[in-house]
């Protein structure tokens, strides 16, 4: 009875993958989640960084050094907001699903220039709403920017003194609130879209955690 328990003790540690037990595998893999944890946290420089080191000192044939090139791959384009996924010379599996996934996804389109957009909203108000494409906020402050500015043209004509000065400041408080929802707007226009279609790439690839 014994030697049957044995036996079948001794199968079952041979099922067992070898990977799992091995302590190489398990400080890869603590390592690889601290790197990808600091991702999330924002630090993607240092990430990447780790990551990279992290690969370079392991086997060829780890699959943990597959996987920290492919993160370093897909964090590095998250890093510069690239769009385009860099070639690798030896695809990996996790490298096809990605790239597969990339040829499905909608290209994203570069948002308008920082200074256009600064331009259009101090020429008019509601312009830098206008120029990305934001109509009804573009509406909103040409109305309301408008109006006081009107009214302010009004009581100037009519030496209106104290409520000339009063419409004055209500009118540059909102035209200058128009301006810094414009510039808003465009920060985060991009990042927001970017983030939600890099992230279906990261999903795609099957890599353990998510960075953000």
């Amino acid at each position: 009875m014994k030697a049957v328990a044995a036996f079948m003790f001794l199968l079952l540690l041979a099922s067992t993958p070898a990977s799992a037990g091995e302590p190489a595998y398990q400080a890869a893999r603590m390592a690889y989640d601290s790197w990808i944890a600091k991702a999330a946290q924002g630090d993607l420089r240092t990430s990447v960084e780790g990551l990279r080191h992290l690969a370079a000192g392991l086997p060829a044939n780890s699959i943990w050094r597959e996987r920290c090139q492919m993160a370093v791959l897909l964090l590095d384009m998250r890093r510069q907001r690239s769009l385009h996924l860099p070639a690798m010379a030896m695809p990996s599996m996790s490298y096809r699903l990605v790239e597969r996934k990339w040829r499905q996804l909608d290209q994203l389109e570069s948002p308008p220039a920082r200074w256009l957009v600064l331009f259009g909203a101090m020429a008019v108000p509601g312009g830098g709403h206008a120029i990305m494409g934001r109509w009804h906020d573009a509406w909103v402050s040409f109305v309301m920017t408008g109006f006081m500015l009107w009214l302010t043209l009004w009581a100037f004509r009519r030496r209106m003194g104290p409520v000339t000065v009063f419409f004055g400041v209500l009118t540059v408080w909102l035209w200058g609130g128009t301006i810094f929802s414009a510039l808003s707007l465009h920060e985060r226009y991009f990042a927001e879209q970017y983030m939600n279609w890099w992230q279906q790439l990261w999903l795609a690839s099957g890599l353990p955690g998510r960075p953000w």
